[in-house]
């Protein structure tokens, strides 16, 4: 790879990661707006008075944004996993234009491990940014935590009963 190739990848990986960066930053923000719009609307609904269609409207709105927070709050995507998958996306993507634009035997050869996990990373890319329940996600760690521990728990009893037969070497024999 010459260094004009590394700068034409470059020239496209740049824009690409930080426009990628950039959407992780207003989604990461975006939550704090809500909020801050839901307690604008509070205020408001204190100066509207008890009966009107615009205090209808605002308590619908307040309504509807307390369930998108309720939404975000419990639902979650992959986001260490989706960038990852972008990144691996994008890399492999360019690894496999260069090995087929080599025209060679072995370069097509190459091609064919590269394109699979292009599209192990390409898939990957949906998994992550599949939602997720967050209660889910809890209940798999404490259940994968209480595995570790009666793992453990199992293996020091077999311990103890290897050790307590290798104390006593006749008992347990006929």
């Amino acid at each position: 790879m010459s260094a004009d190739d590394i700068f034409r990848l470059l020239a496209i990986l740049v824009p690409v990661l930080t426009a990628a960066f950039t959407t992780f930053a207003t989604v990461l923000t975006g939550k704090s707006r809500e909020r801050r719009n839901m307690h604008a609307d509070a205020e408001l609904l204190q100066h509207l008075p008890e009966g009107s269609a615009a205090r209808e409207s605002v308590l619908n709105l307040i309504s509807a944004s307390a369930d998108q927070l309720l939404e975000r709050r419990t639902h979650t995507i992959d986001k260490g996993g989706l960038a990852i998958a972008l990144v691996g996306t994008i890399v492999l993507g360019y690894v496999g234009i260069w090995l087929w634009n080599l025209a060679t035997v072995w370069g097509w050869l190459a091609l064919i491990p590269v394109a699979g996990f292009w599209l192990v990373f390409f898939f990957g890319i949906f998994e992550s940014a599949a939602k997720k329940d967050r209660a889910a996600e809890e209940r798999e760690k404490e259940a994968e935590k209480a595995r570790k521990e009666a793992t453990k728990e199992a293996a020091k009893e077999a311990a103890r009963q290897a050790t307590k037969q290798a104390s006593n070497p006749g008992v347990g024999q006929l």
